[in-house]
């Protein structure tokens, strides 16, 4: 028999509302900081790239720079290959005279010279001239080797810087990756702040009309002054109580009034009365019709001066409207189970100043 009951306009919804504003007011403000941290790692990101495309340049003009170091080297290779090849044809062609001429070779020539003088001479220069040859001939393999050696080193070089520039192109793109990615993440915030701010401002609409609501409910009341005394039992005939004010007897969710049934019987359709004289100030006759998160279903709330007021929930059938002036035992509607309810029964409050208290505690009682 029990139900879920939240207050109808009280204090504590327009707390509940402020809280819920503050909620999304923290959510806004860390949202805030993700967007500042990920436009820090955003910067971070486009200096690494720069940095990055630094090196890549500075490799790719040492690489350039390379190559052609490279293609001079191997120009000069060519170059001292072909002085090595004319110093051959010139002792090729020295050998094919000597053919020609029936001179086997300059020993010979020298050898039949009869002057030992001139043949002294002309062994001394034929020696001159071989040695100056071959020392030619070998200097200019030797150029030619180192030349290769230069070759290949460069070539080496140009590989190394080459392996090095894709590393970094490689990070390149990683980082490239990234920053599409904190990108992405940026917007999204972006757009997850534009949602938060609409509802923070639909919350401080909502908590704004609570208080409202909660004014205009108390006003009249705390101009006036309640001489109502101790109140009519307010469903006559019912008196078990399926739920004390405090909490609910299988459950630790506070429960703001008390919750009254007919023991062994059907409660719907029974009279439910005012407790005291007073005007109607609240009227919800269809559910659909609720506040916000409202379990109370159709419901009723009496302003009794004084800041006392009650309010009586659940009902099948609502009998007064809104500026109606009732007295205490007059029927204001019929007990039933709309609403969050297990079963029928009538949920009543007693509100001072907008907040409940214990109907018990003095306002009402079975006897």
């Amino acid at each position: 028999m029990s139900t879920s009951v939240l207050a109808d306009v009280t204090q504590s919804d327009v707390d509940k509302a402020k809280n819920s504003l503050k909620e999304v007011q923290k959510d806004i403000s860390e949202n805030k900081n993700q967007q500042s941290t990920t436009l820090n790692q955003i910067d971070k990101i486009n200096t690494n790239i720069g940095t990055l495309e630094e090196q890549i340049d500075t490799i790719a003009t040492t690489i350039k720079e390379l190559k052609e170091k490279t293609v001079i080297t191997e120009e000069n290779i060519d170059f001292m290959q072909l002085q090595y090849d004319n110093k051959l044809e010139t002792r090729k062609q020295r050998a094919v005279a000597y053919y020609k001429y029936n001179v086997s070779s300059l020993e010979s020539v020298i050898a039949s010279t009869e002057d030992p003088s001139e043949r002294m001479y002309l062994q001394r220069a034929v020696e001159k001239i071989t040695e100056y040859e071959e020392k030619l001939l070998a200097e200019t393999e030797a150029e030619k080797e180192q030349l290769m050696e230069e070759k290949n080193r460069l070539i080496e070089d140009s590989l190394t810087c080459a392996e090095l520039q894709e590393e970094l192109e490689v990070k390149l793109n990683s980082l490239d990756d990234q920053k599409v990615e904190l990108i992405t993440k940026y917007a999204a915030l972006k757009e997850e702040q534009s949602e938060l701010e609409a509802k923070e401002h639909d919350l401080e609409e909502e908590a704004k009309k609570l208080e409202e609501e909660l004014k205009r409910i108390a006003s009249s009341s705390k101009n006036s002054v309640y001489n109502g005394g101790k109140m009519t039992w307010p469903i006559p005939g019912a008196y078990y109580i399926t739920a004390n004010f405090g909490k609910y007897p299988s459950s630790s969710k506070r429960h703001t009034g008390v919750d009254i049934a007919r023991a062994g019987g059907n409660t719907k359709g029974m009279a439910v009365v005012a407790a005291a004289d007073g005007t109607v100030i609240k009227v919800v006759e269809k559910y659909a019709e609720k506040v916000p998160a409202n379990g109370y279903g159709a419901y009723v709330v009496i302003d009794h001066g004084g800041g006392v007021q009650t309010l009586y929930a659940h009902s099948s059938k609502v009998e007064v409207k809104v500026g109606d002036k009732v007295k205490a035992g007059q029927e204001i509607m019929k007990a039933g189970t709309s609403g969050n309810s297990s079963g029928p029964h009538l949920h009543f409050e007693v509100r001072i100043d907008g907040t409940c208290v214990n109907p018990f505690n003095g306002w009402i009682s079975k006897g």
